[in-house]
């Protein structure tokens, strides 16, 4: 599974060509990294952020 920001994500382009990628927005991206999995960055940083 890939986690990206970029919608460039055709089959073969980011990865093997049967793997996942999963479009998110910068901040998700980043959440994701941290945690070592796929979380609601509203639960690091608060909800009002």
């Amino acid at each position: 599974l890939c986690v990206a920001t970029s919608n460039r994500n055709f089959k073969g382009r980011q990865g093997h060509p049967e793997g996942r990628t999963v479009l998110a927005s910068p901040a998700m991206a980043a959440a994701a990294a941290l945690a070592g999995e796929i979380v609601d960055v509203r639960t690091m940083v608060g909800a009002d952020a």
